[in-house]
C-alpha cells in the first residue's frame, strides 16, 4: 500500500509543478493485457502545450490495473487532424512499472508505445479508443509486454 500512495505523491508533486503548461487531461478505462490473466485498468495523462521538437509535445501518465499494477511516466506525443473532426495521436514514453498481482514484465523500467483515435466534441473535449504496448524491449528476463485498449475522454483547457 505505502509503494501506491508514494507513486501517487510523486506523479501529483510533478502535475503541480506543470500546471503552467497543462493543456488538458485524459481519462481512460479499459482492458489491460488481454493476452494472459486480463485485468481493468484506468488511465489518467496530463497532456502539455509545451512543444519539444516542432509538433512534437510531452504528456505526463499513470495507470492503474484492478490487480495493483501500476505504470507511472513521461512521453512524447503529436496530433494528426484527420479532418476536421477527427484526430490520430501516437505517442511514446517510458516509466516505472510495478506489477502488484498483475504481469511480470521484466524490469521496473518499461516503455509504452502507442496511439489514440479521438473524434472532437464539443467544449473541446474528445472522446476516442487508445491502444498501447508496455514491452521493456528486450532488456529484462522475461518480456512479454503487455497490451492495453482502452476507451478515453479528453479534456483541453
Amino acid at each position: 500500500m505505502f509503494h501506491r500512495l508514494f507513486v501517487f505523491l510523486v506523479f501529483l508533486y510533478a502535475l503541480c509543478s506543470v500546471a503552467k503548461g497543462a493543456d488538458g487531461w485524459l481519462i481512460g478505462h479499459g482492458e489491460f493485457d488481454d493476452n494472459d490473466n486480463a485485468s481493468y485498468a484506468l488511465l489518467i495523462e496530463n497532456r502539455t502545450e509545451r512543444q519539444v521538437i516542432g509538433n512534437i509535445k510531452l504528456y505526463y501518465e499513470l495507470l492503474f490495473t484492478t490487480q495493483d499494477a501500476i505504470f507511472l511516466g513521461p512521453g512524447l506525443y503529436f496530433d494528426v487532424p484527420l479532418g476536421r473532426r477527427v484526430v490520430f495521436t501516437p505517442c511514446f514514453g517510458a516509466g516505472y512499472y510495478n506489477r502488484g498481482d498483475d504481469k511480470e514484465l521484466g524490469l521496473s523500467l518499461q516503455w509504452r508505445s502507442g496511439a489514440e483515435i479521438a473524434m472532437k466534441i464539443p467544449r473541446k473535449c474528445r472522446l476516442g479508443f487508445m491502444y498501447h504496448h508496455l514491452s521493456n524491449w528486450g532488456f529484462g528476463s522475461p518480456n512479454p509486454g503487455a497490451e492495453s485498449y482502452l476507451v478515453c475522454l479528453s479534456k483541453r483547457f
